[in-house]
């Protein structure tokens, strides 16, 4: 590479690094007017204002990767392009309100259709997630380039917004979570050209990333969210993708997990910090600690009705279903649901039960007691 053409790497590096802590310093600059996303504001005025709807909500909307549902292409549909959470394939001029044939990452139904059916009242799911998905496709991309967070807000404000344009949702009635990371960390983990180029290191893309990450988290906003969860990392180290790296990789990936989550928590307090300043306290913020949640299970298997915390079984790890898969291989202890992990790196059904109850358990502590 040229001296020149090093120069502009290094200052795009260094003007990145700097407009990302100026907008953390600097809170004022996340009221960014995003006319793509505005709604007028007599639409939220409309609506009472009260946040102990988190509690029992009318409709749960999921922006994530295969955490949240959907699976890679290669073990559904054949190589024609990302298979979404809910079924959703992802083509272009197809709605994502539409029923698809789903698969799941976890041989059964994960946290989010769980939670739907937890609820005295049955709860209207929108998936946006797809498999293999990152926080900016710009920053970090997987190998089958799946939409990142900001293509699935794009599709959101497209097929969702404005309300109630095919679903009837407002902004007192809707929960927006978000599991992203998972594939951030693991293509972050040894380093990536983009970042050898720029001279970024590890904890500089998580800075970068979080920028990316809430300027999403702020067109949401602009388009009516006003309750969001934003989930950290479950300790996939622990899993077999960790185990089998060996004892000095799988340290670096704690490591890197920890990073991961420490930048989402300290960037999620300064948005939602700023934003009620801003909005006279019209935000709702969580962050759902499926970390801790899952060294528990792993630290006390038994306790949770788990068999088996760290290995899975060859055999469950190429099923997709969507429904709980009850089928015993003989080569396994049990059903798929007797162990923790599905694969090397998905949990199973029977994890993602505990996870809607952790996200459920979360909102009933932390939904003002004042709005009630």
């Amino acid at each position: 590479m040229h001296a020149s053409a090093e120069l502009v790497c290094a200052l795009a590096a260094g003007t990145a690094f700097l407009l990302w802590h100026e907008i953390f310093i600097s809170p004022h600059l996340w009221d960014w007017p995003w006319s793509d996303a505005r709604l007028p504001a007599a639409y939220v005025q409309d609506q009472p204002r009260s946040f102990s709807f988190v509690t029992r909500p009318e409709h749960l909307f999921i922006f994530g990767d295969s955490y949240c549902t959907c699976i890679l292409p290669r073990l559904s549909r054949g190589a024609d392009g990302p298979t979404a959470s809910e079924g959703w394939p992802w083509p272009e001029g197809t709605s994502p309100l539409e029923d698809y044939e789903m698969h799941t990452a976890s041989d059964g139904p994960v946290w989010a259709r769980n939670l739907t059916t937890s609820y005295e009242k049955p709860v209207k799911l929108v998936n946006l997630a797809c498999g293999g998905a990152t926080v900016d496709n710009d920053i970090l991309q997987n190998w089958n380039a799946p939409p990142d967070f900001k293509n699935q807000v794009s599709t959101f404000l497209q097929y969702v917004t404005p309300p109630p344009k095919r679903i009837a949702w407002h902004s007192y009635n809707s929960i927006f979570a978000i599991e992203f990371g998972t594939n951030d960390v693991l293509i972050c983990l040894h380093g990536t050209e983009r970042m050898r180029r720029t001279k970024q290191t590890e904890d500089d893309v998580y800075k970068e990333l979080m920028w990316h990450y809430f300027d999403s988290v702020e067109r949401l906003y602009n388009a009516g969210a006003r309750a969001f969860a934003f989930h950290v990392l479950v300790p996939f180290d622990r899993a077999r993708i960790g185990v089998d790296a060996g004892a000095l990789t799988q340290a670096q990936l704690k490591q890197s997990i920890m990073r991961y989550n420490a930048a989402l928590r300290s960037a999620a307090q300064t948005y939602c910090d700023y934003k009620r300043q801003q909005t006279d306290g019209d935000i709702f913020c969580s962050i759902i600690d499926i970390y801790s949640l899952g060294h528990d299970i792993m630290n006390q298997p038994h306790y949770y009705g788990f068999k088996e915390a760290i290995d899975y079984c060859p055999p469950y790890s190429w099923r997709s279903n969507a429904e709980p898969d009850m089928d015993v291989d003989p080569s396994c202890i049990g059903p798929v649901g007797d162990y923790v992990w599905k694969d090397a790196l998905h949990p199973s059904w029977t994890f993602h039960q505990w996870w809607a109850r952790q996200f459920q358990n979360q909102m009933l502590e932390e939904a003002p007691k004042d709005d009630e």
